[in-house]
């Protein structure tokens, strides 16, 4: 393949998971505040399908972690 064709798909990649990244985390925090609301995590991995270092967003799944508790009786 093509050195500079192999660069520039790193790149797009590189940036579609950046901005699926930045979409998750846009909505966790317009949520946060929400009653019962779960953050969301993307999961990353390393395509298969080419030879170069190329990364794919394979799935959101939901925080199992306990959520932080405020009492704010005001």
């Amino acid at each position: 393949m093509n050195p500079l064709k192999a660069a520039q798909q790193q790149a797009v990649s590189g940036m579609e998971l950046q901005s699926r990244r930045m979409g998750v985390t846009a909505e966790n925090i317009s949520n946060a505040d929400t009653p019962g609301y779960k953050r969301k995590l993307l999961m990353v991995e390393e395509s298969q399908q080419t030879s170069g270092e190329q990364f794919l967003a394979s799935r959101v799944q939901l925080d199992e972690a306990e959520g932080k508790r405020d009492y704010n009786p005001a």
